[in-house]
């Protein structure tokens, strides 16, 4: 066995294994405390700015979420920005806010197309709130989203808020495997980074944050693709904290085929890499503390290891295929009679062993997540199923998003 692979293999098994291991460990110290939520009587004024493009298949939905909050009408605002859309977009909102008698509606139209973060930006400088939440217009959130969110402020150091994160209504099984991911990496994982002071990304269907640091550190920055990942950066490098709660959510919609969730994910990944290399100082920085000396490393360290290691296995698997076919061809093609192999726990390899711990790991940590949440993994049973094998398009994501960074080719947001 190739040595350089088999150092490879162990590394990235130890990495992957020791977060799976730290997250379940910390589920089980702060198990009575994971949907635990501040309970406060106080309810300042919140701005919620919500950009739009195109989406007039989803934009009503998301309208109506918002007049049903659960928090006094005089106490919080919706900031629509229609980013230059050239579908119905326009007419849907402007009828939908007209006929809206309870909820205070801003309505920005604009006709030029500037993307995401100019027109969460934009929304922002027209804000009232001590608090401004922004929100994915084809997303919908909980009634209790802001009583569940607000209290959390009340540590003068915490600058943003998120939430647990869902699929709406998945219907095919591509949308029900992101569900579970949603739930394992953008619920249970982020809950646990939060207790670490670790937490990466804001995520876009919504996150909330104090009105006076988004000033303090210049809003979202225009020229990132994943502005959301991006300001999280410099919210820990001005020296505030991201929480999490699991207490209440928002229900946001997915590509529903593989190739919109290779676009998606691509933008993603590659937004990831952007910043990092934005953002460098942040390695090994004692100041910011798990975030610049534990997560950061560790994460991108498994993913570029991982990365090798993949395109390692499908070489020696290649390597494997040729030398086989070769062999057809000296002898004719002569094929021996199928047997089945012999079974011997005995001849069982390494690499057998640590195959079975990931699975073992990912279906636990899989479970932890449902649990964190209230749902029952048996209700998505084949979804597990093709989650545990998602790592392979995994690959195929981030070996693009890496050509991308470093080939200077440049990823559009849509």
């Amino acid at each position: 066995m190739d040595i350089v692979y088999t150092l490879l293999t162990l590394t990235v098994w130890f990495l992957s294994t020791y977060f799976v291991v730290l997250v379940l460990l910390v589920v089980f110290e702060k198990r009575k405390d994971m949907r635990q939520n501040r309970n406060t009587s106080k309810t300042p004024f919140v701005s919620i700015v919500m950009p739009a493009y195109n989406e007039e298949s989803s934009i009503l939905p998301a309208l109506k979420s918002l007049c049903d909050i659960d928090y006094p009408k005089d106490k919080y605002e919706v900031i629509v920005v229609n980013d230059g859309s050239n579908d119905r977009t326009c007419d849907i909102i402007g009828h939908f806010i007209s006929s809206q008698k309870t909820t205070t509606f801003v309505y920005i139209n604009r006709k030029e197309n500037k993307g995401k973060a100019h027109s969460l930006n934009e929304g922002i400088d027209a804000a009232q709130g001590e608090f401004v939440g922004t929100m994915d217009s084809d997303s919908q959130v909980k009634p209790d989203i802001l009583r569940k969110t607000v209290g959390l402020f009340a540590d003068s150091k915490v600058g943003a808020v998120t939430v647990r994160v869902h699929v709406q209504d998945p219907k095919n099984l591509l949308e029900r495997i992101v569900d579970l991911e949603y739930v394992v990496g953008l619920s249970l994982s982020n809950r646990i980074l939060s207790y670490l002071d670790c937490m990466h990304v804001t995520p876009g269907p919504f996150s909330i944050y104090r009105m006076t640091m988004m000033k303090e550190i210049g809003g979202f920055d225009v020229r990132n693709i994943t502005e959301d990942m991006e300001i999280a950066f410099r919210i820990h490098k001005a020296r505030y904290r991201i929480v999490n709660t699991l207490s209440t959510g928002v229900y946001t919609k997915v590509p529903s085929t593989f190739g919109a969730l290779y676009k998606q994910r691509k933008r993603w990944y590659t937004g990831s890499l952007d910043t990092l290399m934005q953002h460098p100082d942040v390695l090994f920085n004692r100041r910011l503390g798990a975030f610049g000396l534990f997560f950061l490393p560790i994460n991108y360290a498994t993913i570029t290891l991982g990365l090798v290691l993949g395109l390692y296995s499908f070489w020696m698997l290649l390597s494997t295929v040729l030398k086989n076919i070769q062999y057809l061809i000296l002898t004719n093609f002569e094929i021996l009679p199928f047997t089945f192999p012999d079974i011997d726990i005995l001849k069982l390899s390494l690499f057998h062993f640590l195959m079975v711990g990931s699975i073992i790991s990912v279906l636990s940590l899989t479970k932890a997540s449902m649990s964190a949440v209230q749902r029952r993994l048996r209700e998505n049973v084949l979804a597990l199923a093709g989650f545990v094998l998602f790592f392979i398009p995994y690959q195929i994501f981030w070996l693009s998003s890496f050509y991308s960074v470093f080939t200077g080719k440049k990823v559009k947001w849509r």
